[in-house]
């Protein structure tokens, strides 16, 4: 095992996953719909104990090199540019975007699993953080329920009250 490489995937997994916070707390910040609200902090807090537990493991093995110290190009930014829900409450482009994104997330972890590079130990951790990441859907769920609600409210609406 190679240290430094060692390192870099650390790295790369508490970045991608402090990106995902910083995103969720943006959008939640902005948002006046306290479904959508609470479902974005509950993504944002999944992100947040995988990055604790990660700076953690990572601590104890004697690594370090603080948080996004290592330059290296591979390390994905995956929530960083996603656009903000239009104007609707959450629109269906925005729900899909982070669905994806969480899904990339989650390849990143178990790519990390399956690395020679990554120690025992360290793996453990990671495994631990694939089983976190596993409780997004039902906050994923949650959004697309919500979108649908709203869509469905709002063309009714439109339709000046008569169904869909």
């Amino acid at each position: 095992m190679n240290p430094l490489t060692e390192d870099i995937i650390l790295d790369t997994l508490i970045e991608v996953n402090l990106d995902a916070c910083s995103f969720y707390r943006r959008i939640a910040d902005s948002t006046h719909i306290p479904q959508v609200e609470r479902s974005l902090h509950r993504l944002e807090k999944i992100h947040m104990d995988i990055v604790t537990d990660l700076s953690i493991a990572t601590y104890q093995s004697g690594k370090l090199a603080p948080m996004g110290s290592l330059k290296h190009e591979d390390n994905p930014l995956l929530f960083n540019n996603i656009s903000p829900p239009s104007p609707l409450p959450i629109d269906t482009r925005f729900v899909r975007a982070v669905e994806m994104a969480e899904n990339d997330c989650l390849h990143i972890l178990e790519k990390a699993i399956t690395s020679e590079e990554l120690g025992i130990d360290l793996k453990m951790h990671v495994m631990g953080a694939v089983d976190l990441l596993q409780r997004r859907h039902e906050h994923i769920s949650s959004l697309k329920r919500i979108n649908k609600e709203y869509y469905v409210k709002h063309m009714y609406q439109c339709n000046e009250g008569y169904p869909v």
